[in-house]
């Protein structure tokens, strides 16, 4: 990654993600956000925000994408998982997907020209999701329809996977030795199929913070 993007005023993360490790919700102003500088615990944050990387940031694929306060999405760079059953009754398949947090101001942010060039370049499915309870809908890019881009709306599952470790175990990724007992909260790292990995705070039980429960497709 050559990217040198940087925040500028941009908090929309801070916004529309919820942050477990501090309590807060999904779409609720962060208490430590400050208007014009960010965040006012930057050097003491807590661990799920330091560890957590947004992915116009990072990514280069994101090049031509806004910055996040003007698209209204945030692309997280942690992986979730879906599962999709499909018509022709062949068994149900577990998927990783990319999660787009969209702020529920701007609900049809993700039908932007831009972020339908991005659905376009990509491998997996990208899940759309308006809070931890908004089930939203899934994008199946062309390399999965063989097509155009199909939109198939979710739902929240109680059986799905909640865990960082069942997530993982899902979609045949692995994950790093477990946080000893009583560690609380811990940094852990997965490596997808693809051999790419990312570190991410997680409970010593493995619930990964910031990430929400997937539904079915």
């Amino acid at each position: 990654m050559t990217t040198h993007r940087k925040c500028g005023d941009c908090q929309l993360c801070c916004y529309v993600m919820p942050t477990e490790e501090i309590g807060k919700p999904a779409n609720t102003r962060c208490s430590h956000q400050r208007a014009g500088k960010g965040c006012a615990v930057y050097s003491r944050r807590p661990m799920s925000c330091a560890l957590w990387n947004c992915r116009w940031l990072v990514d280069d694929d994101m090049s031509d994408q806004p910055r996040p306060d003007r698209s209204h999405i945030v692309i997280d760079m942690m992986p979730d998982v879906i599962r999709m059953t499909h018509n022709d009754g062949s068994p149900a398949e577990m998927l990783p997907v990319i999660v787009a947090w969209i702020d529920p101001a701007y609900r049809d942010a993700w039908k932007s020209a831009a972020f339908t060039r991005y659905v376009q370049r990509q491998k997996v499915p990208i899940l759309i999701r308006y809070s931890s309870s908004d089930g939203g809908g899934v994008l199946f890019p062309p390399a999965i329809t063989g097509g155009d881009i199909v939109w198939h709306s979710s739902q929240l599952g109680d059986d799905m996977p909640t865990t960082l470790r069942e997530k993982a175990e899902a979609i045949g990724a692995t994950m790093s030795d477990a946080p000893s007992p009583g560690a609380g909260i811990a940094a852990v790292t997965i490596t997808m199929p693809d051999g790419t990995s990312k570190t991410v705070a997680a409970h010593t039980k493995w619930d990964v913070l910031r990430v929400p429960t997937s539904g079915d497709d």
